[in-house]
């Protein structure tokens, strides 16, 4: 496991692990992630199918169809068909048909399309707890 990376963008179609990860611009993973802190890009995406590990961090993130990931804190966060994630703290959240979250927390505004689940009843906050990296 790499101690910390650091870069531009990421275009991964294979795995990585690191105790953390940031990129400038944009992450797009279409394979598995896996970090202790993080991973952090204004604009990130898990492909169809892509697994992610540790919370990851943006401004906007979008998990596609079937893709799985554990915390996600973002401006703008939207799960695709099928798509599951533990907890989103975000602004603006969007979980299209099929897709599931444990625990939703938001500060502006929540859309559940038909068939999306969440857990526990999304909350409306005043303010988002701090982002990790």
């Amino acid at each position: 496991m790499a101690a910390e990376l650091m870069a531009h963008e990421l275009d991964l179609g294979g795995r990585l692990s690191a105790r953390r990860a940031t990129f400038i611009t944009r992450a797009d993973i279409g394979g598995s992630v896996q970090t202790k802190e993080g991973l952090k890009a204004q604009d990130l995406r898990l492909r169809r199918k892509a697994r992610a590990e540790g919370p990851l961090v943006g401004g906007t993130i979008r998990l596609g169809e079937k893709a799985r990931a554990e915390d996600l804190f973002g401006t703008i966060v939207e799960l695709g068909e099928r798509a599951t994630a533990r907890r989103i703290f975000a602004n603006t959240v969007r979980l299209s048909d099929g897709a599931a979250a444990d625990e939703v927390t938001y500060t502006g505004s929540v859309d559940l399309r038909p068939g999306a689940q969440v857990r526990t009843p999304p909350r409306r906050a005043d303010a988002l707890p701090p982002f990790p990296l």
